[in-house]
């Protein structure tokens, strides 16, 4: 089931990842019953997509692809302490908390590296990281959907 197709322009970690790549799309084998939560679950399947396979134009939709809807991304630079992990000794209002949590608070994020959910599961070449406000599938109990080059998997509460 397609999920999502970003455009490499728009998006600088997926271009890095596949220079030459026009685009980036994710499939997931079922998105109701989303069993993508460990590591090697072949489950997932991350496509870079060449021009001409983006001139061709949209496939025509399955009955089980989810409804197609227009995202816009914004381009904003932020200090990697930001992706630092977790100090419980740093008070809650401090500036990099507060950007760590609003960077985690967005639905869908490219770039850096992850925030974990549960914990560190994977160091890979890291590309994004979303939740089902981003894309409406299954990720557990408010779960977060990590997207590496090689790894495609979610955590959950």
């Amino acid at each position: 089931t397609h999920v999502w197709t970003l455009a490499t322009a728009d998006v600088p970690a997926l271009a890095r990842a596949f220079p030459g790549a026009a685009a980036v799309a994710l499939y997931v084998l079922n998105p109701e019953e989303n069993e993508a939560y460990e590591l090697d679950n072949g489950q997932t399947a991350l496509i870079p997509l060449t021009r001409e396979d983006v001139a061709g134009g949209a496939a025509e939709p399955t009955e089980q692809d989810i409804q197609a809807r227009e995202v816009s991304a914004t381009h904003v630079e932020v200090s990697s302490t930001a992706f630092a992990e977790y100090d419980p000794d740093e008070p809650e209002d401090s500036p990099r908390n507060k950007l760590r949590s609003a960077i985690y608070g967005a639905g869908a994020r490219a770039g850096g590296q992850p925030i974990w959910l549960q914990g560190d599961e994977h160091d890979g070449d890291f590309l994004m990281q979303f939740d089902e406000s981003f894309a409406n599938i299954n990720l557990g109990d408010a779960g977060v959907m990590y997207i590496f080059t090689d790894q495609q998997f979610w955590q959950c509460h």
